[in-house]
């Protein structure tokens, strides 16, 4: 698990073999949100944990940053952000700032794969969010081989993060930021964050327009507001979406909620704020906990609860909260594992 903008070409997958439900402790439950996470126990710990290797790559794939799944119509989707490449033709084509696979493997006790991706005319897999013409355009001017607008080596990264399904509409999200990519090392400026709808996971996704007149009319959130994408759950008929993003050295983590009906339009959806109620003001989003941007949460039926998954910052260690609700209240965390190192 990587932060994205950081490839790492080693992807490991470890397997929980057993949690044991150990109880919740609600007494002396703190604050939700921050200076520090609710305090009672996880209702599990962890009993074994077993290497089984590393995710394959699909040639001409090097490494990928992310790692983001979802099990859609027979397959195994998997959806990663900078993806680099073992041969390239120039520096613009060494990369893709996002790509995606997929595999009928539904049996991870043994590993996962073989993984399948579509290659374009170029012997290179395409990227999975299309850009606009605007948007290429740009990119094809600042790069850094035959740059012809200054600054060069600057360019728009698509990439993308938590994709759930929609079973009614026969359908899958795709959530997603969009990023100005400086010509410096991590420079990263986050534009905004927005929603895509997918509905072949051998075919790209479709980038809708929100607001035509806006500078980056395919956002649903700009840079002003929490960018939701980088988790989510459903429950019943309503999306659970999360935020985790830099402050101060932590990365608290927000939730916002939406119905399916309604994911397109931004004055439905509605936050969870420190009084420990729901408000359509996404500026009061309250934070749960301290994880980080790439997490999973999901629901696990043995425990009753709700479990997130994340890589603990400047660390090897993957940590595991649960909670009994989407919103919380979130647990304090433990280590499923060590990764290895890079």
């Amino acid at each position: 698990m990587t932060t994205p903008g950081h490839p790492n070409p080693v992807f490991t997958l470890r397997r929980l073999l057993l949690v044991w439900a150990a109880g919740l402790v609600l007494s002396g439950c703190g604050s939700i949100g921050l200076p520090g996470p609710a305090e009672f126990k996880p209702a599990l710990r962890v009993a074994r944990v077993t290497e089984i290797g590393i995710v394959p790559s699909p040639p001409p794939v090097q490494g990928r940053d992310g790692g983001y799944s979802v099990w859609f119509d027979g397959c195994s989707v998997w959806v990663f952000g900078d993806t680099l490449f073992d041969k390239a033709i120039n520096r613009s084509a060494m990369f893709h700032s996002n790509s995606w696979s997929w595999t009928k493997d539904h049996d991870a006790s043994d590993g996962i794969g073989p993984f399948e991706q579509s290659i374009g005319s170029n012997g290179l897999p395409p990227t999975l969010l299309p850009f606009t013409d605007e948007e290429r355009a740009f990119n094809e001017a600042h790069a850094f081989n035959g740059c012809m607008t200054p600054p060069c080596g600057v360019r728009w990264a698509l990439w993308p993060g938590a994709v759930v399904t929609d079973p009614l509409n026969d359908r899958m999200l795709l959530f997603y930021e969009k990023i100005y990519v400086g010509a410096d090392a991590l420079d990263y400026t986050l534009i905004g964050s927005s929603v895509a709808v997918w509905k072949n996971p051998q075919e790209t996704p479709q980038r809708l327009q929100f607001n035509p007149a806006h500078a980056h009319p395919t956002l649903l959130f700009d840079r002003s507001e929490p960018g939701f994408g980088d988790a989510a759950v459903v429950v019943g008929r309503t999306v659970y979406v999360y935020a985790c993003h830099q402050q101060d050295r932590m990365m608290p983590c927000r939730v916002a909620r939406v119905a399916w009906d309604h994911v397109f339009e931004k004055d439905h959806w509605e936050t969870w704020t420190s009084d420990g109620r729901w408000c359509q003001d996404l500026g009061q989003a309250q934070a749960l906990f301290n994880g980080n941007e790439i997490l999973s949460v999901s629901y696990n039926p043995y425990l009753e609860r709700f479990v997130a998954v994340y890589s603990q910052p400047l660390s090897t260690a993957v940590m595991l909260r649960t909670a009994p609700q989407p919103e919380g209240p979130w647990s304090q965390p433990i280590k499923a594992f060590n990764a290895q190192k890079p």
